[in-house]
């Protein structure tokens, strides 16, 4: 289950070599297992909170956008980046 469940993040990514379990030495499998506790836990709310301008120099915030298009993890990458720039381009105005 580590396995696979490494393979399905790991592959988002790419290029880097996926890290797998085959890497760790004698003896560091068993100690993390032991360390993982599973759990269930309901959730009731959600808050979110946009952190989108970082007050970092505007060509620096637009290229976190287009790697956030480009490379992000997650299914509204492009409308994120959209705002990332838009809240740039507002800054400006």
């Amino acid at each position: 289950m580590l396995d696979r469940q490494s393979a399905h993040f790991e592959e988002q990514l790419t290029p880097q070599t996926p890290w797998t379990t085959s890497k760790m030495t004698d003896g560091v499998m068993d100690r993390m297992m032991r360390a993982i506790v599973p759990c269930e836990m309901a959730i009731t709310e959600i808050d979110g909170t946009w952190k989108l301008s970082h007050n970092i120099p505007d060509a620096v915030r637009h290229a976190a956008a287009g790697h956030v298009v480009s490379d992000g993890i997650g299914s509204e990458r492009a409308t994120v980046g959209t705002i990332m720039h838009d809240v740039s381009d507002a800054k400006d105005g």
